[in-house]
């Protein structure tokens, strides 16, 4: 809304050189003020002089920085003022009226905010360009993680929101907190804070603000997942509305709200948890999100190239969760406590066993999932239930009641939540393997590329001891490029279990030629050593250590 208000100012001035007396020349002076009092944010005070000197389009203007957008709809309307009205709209999430009000007016700066609302940033561009909006520019670059071009843009015109915007995006937040001081933006200040992890601090310039959506993001934070999901719905924010959903793990919801405005990070972190790994690769780097890669990476135990992102990226939480992997526990509590996520301290003291700790961090974070993990791990499953159903973790359930072989349940729960692959392990582990194996197959006609699915079906048909089917299986993964290091192990597993142990040796080679470094060249290791220890028996039992 910057570039608005900037024009706005330059009719002004313009207008005051022509009316240099009169009863106009003072209504026009008090406009003047008006716009002085709103370039600081100062919204009272402008409305004040813009209500005196009957300005509508400075009141409508300052109703929107007030984000009272439906009175700044009606000083708008008024006065006939397109542009206005389309970032009335747009404010309030309603895209297509936006759009249709800022080309009445042929408004390329609004048709670019509104092209950046739904994540199309490269004709967002177009737009600005046109315009020679910096400010835009600048906004859009921001979208496409391009930080360093983001701040070019925005240094070049001053704009101190923007630059707090790029700040906050390379989780630079004291910094952050001064551009965002500077201009007064007290939305930018809770998002600087929300960043702290200072949540009523976020909170109390969020209300400052009369920032709706800054509030949901507070309750997200804190894990207030259906308070979180009303204010987006009320505010018509798809993508609020999706990153509610994901709390609630309602994949497939979430990814419906985020596809409403383009939301390709939100489809990638939906697919994270639908566990479509190859379908979140893609929809990150189709808008070069390292740290979604990142995310994911983790998910498929890619320890090492999620390293390396987090590393460059200097992302703290990121950084937190490779040394908790790596059991280096003071490294992720120092990184955890840097970025005041109470989750993850609880998350470290779980793995040292430190349960009263766990748990009061936990508590604090208001973190189900958190507490559920630690009630499973002091054995309570039950109450472990109980949380992962307050966060409707259908995921989470699955698991709890398959530890209590309670697999028939498990399944239901898994097939229920569409987590195809861990419902078939519990018909597996009911010893209903035909059954299994049929209802995989099923799901493989729907999603034929689905490599957890061909993994599962490559483990059953093991459990059954038909190999040279597990291998075929397994070979299969390896069409997909992050599952190549994978493939061949498994490989190597069923050729193991086969008593073929040379194929089973040529698969590892394979391993520390193609993959060096990776995750799977130490489990192939361990491979090796099996087979070592059945040459050196002369032990032909291939099956029972795997």
């Amino acid at each position: 809304m910057r570039t608005s208000f900037k024009r706005l100012i330059v009719i002004s001035v313009i207008t005051i050189a022509f009316c240099i007396s009169g009863y106009y020349g003072i209504k026009l002076g008090l406009s003047a003020i008006g716009y002085r009092y709103l370039e600081e944010r100062e919204f009272d005070q402008a409305l004040k002089n813009f209500t005196i000197a009957d300005d509508k389009k400075g009141q409508g203007t300052t109703l929107n920085g007030m984000k009272l957008y439906n009175q700044a709809i009606e000083k708008f309307q008024e006065d006939k003022d397109y542009s206005g009205l389309g970032n009335s709209y747009l404010g309030k999430g309603e895209y297509s009226l936006a759009e249709d009000n800022y080309k009445k007016n042929n408004d390329k700066s609004g048709l670019g905010l509104v092209a950046c609302s739904k994540r199309n940033f490269d004709e967002a561009i177009k737009y600005f360009t046109d315009d020679n909006d910096r400010s835009g520019m600048g906004l859009a670059y921001l979208g496409k993680f391009e930080y360093d071009k983001a701040e070019e843009y925005f240094r070049r015109v001053n704009d101190y929101s923007g630059l707090g915007l790029v700040e906050c995006a390379r989780k630079n937040y004291e910094k952050a907190l001064e551009y965002f001081e500077k201009s007064k933006d007290w939305s930018g200040m809770g998002n600087a804070y929300l960043g702290k992890g200072e949540f009523d601090n976020a909170r109390q310039y969020y209300q400052m603000a009369n920032d709706l959506n800054g509030i949901g993001k507070v309750y997200v934070a804190e894990r207030k997942y259906e308070d979180a999901y009303s204010i987006f719905k009320r505010n018509n924010n798809p993508s609020g509305m999706g990153t509610a959903l994901l709390g609630l793990h309602r994949y497939d919801e979430a990814i419906n709200q985020f596809k409403k405005v383009n939301d390709k990070q939100g489809i990638g972190l939906a697919n994270i948890g639908l566990k479509n790994y190859e379908q979140a690769f893609q929809n990150f780097r189709q808008i070069n999100d390292k740290l979604g890669e990142a995310l994911t990476y983790m998910e498929i135990d890619d320890i090492e190239r999620a390293k390396n992102i987090f590393t460059n990226m200097k992302d703290v939480y990121g950084l937190g969760l490779i040394a908790l992997d790596n059991r280096n526990i003071d490294e992720a509590l120092s990184h955890f406590k840097n970025n005041n996520d109470y989750s993850g301290m609880g998350l470290t003291h779980l793995a040292v066993k430190d349960f009263k700790e766990a748990e009061e961090k936990f508590k604090k974070y208001n973190d189900h999932d958190g507490l559920g993990s630690l009630y499973a791990e002091q054995g309570d499953y039950e109450k472990a239930l109980e949380e992962y159903k307050q966060s409707e973790n259908v995921n989470a359930q699955g698991d709890i009641l398959y530890k209590l072989q309670s697999y028939e349940e498990a399944f239901n729960v898994f097939d229920k939540g569409n987590l195809h692959a861990k419902a078939a392990s519990a018909l597996k582990e009911n010893n209903k393997l035909d059954e299994a194996i049929n209802y995989i197959q099923g799901k493989l006609e729907l999603n034929k590329n689905s490599p957890e699915l061909q993994e599962m079906l490559g483990e059953i048909y093991l459990e059954k001891g038909d190999y040279g089917s597990a291998e075929t299986c397994f070979q299969k993964l390896s069409e997909s490029e992050l599952y190549a290091p994978k493939s061949l192990y498994l490989q190597a597993k069923a050729n193991l279990k086969s008593g073929d142990y040379q194929k089973a040796e040529d698969c590892i080679a394979q391993i520390k030629v193609k993959f060096p470094q990776s995750s799977y060249e130490e489990k192939a290791e361990e491979i090796l050593s099996v087979i070592d220890n059945f040459r050196n028996q002369n032990n032909i039992n291939t099956g029972e250590v795997f």
